[in-house]
């Protein structure tokens, strides 16, 4: 029954990309100008300040966090950055895999959209996603 709800929900998905329009859009250059006029420039180093709190570097602390993992969130990552697998990296997985993930764009799409809906379907909708935290297989919905 799951493999049917994920056939159908990715059939779906497929027909509702193919209806996109763009030809109601447009970019108002001047607008994008007075955007980049008006921007604070930053540098890359500066953001990395903003993690010390206390003397500690929050980038380079070994302290563990054992927290609840929300199916919402993992469901929202995947939605928006699939295709980088921070929706793996949140619920735990191996260097490797979130790797792959990045190199291979998330399956070249295939991977991260199944993911959405197995993560729709069983964490959403089921309410457990517990076969998928500290999972360290490329397809997560595989044993």
């Amino acid at each position: 029954m799951r493999n049917i709800l994920l056939l159908l929900g990715f059939n779906l998905f497929l027909l509702f990309s193919s209806f996109a329009n763009t030809s109601n859009y447009y970019v108002n250059d001047e607008n994008v100008d007075a955007l980049f006029t008006n921007a604070t420039e930053t540098n890359l180093f500066s953001v990395f300040d903003k993690f010390d709190v206390d003397g500690v570097n929050l980038l380079n602390s070994s302290v563990e966090v054992n927290e609840e993992k929300s199916a919402v969130v993992a469901t929202i990552l995947c939605y928006f950055l699939g295709p980088l697998g921070v929706h793996r990296y949140y619920l735990g997985t191996t260097k490797k895999v979130f790797i792959t993930y990045i190199c291979t764009f998330g399956g070249l799409g295939c991977v991260y959209a199944v993911d959405f809906w197995v993560l729709l379907i069983d964490g959403m909708i089921g309410g457990n996603i517990n076969d998928y935290i500290n999972n360290n297989n490329f397809l997560m919905w595989t044993d």
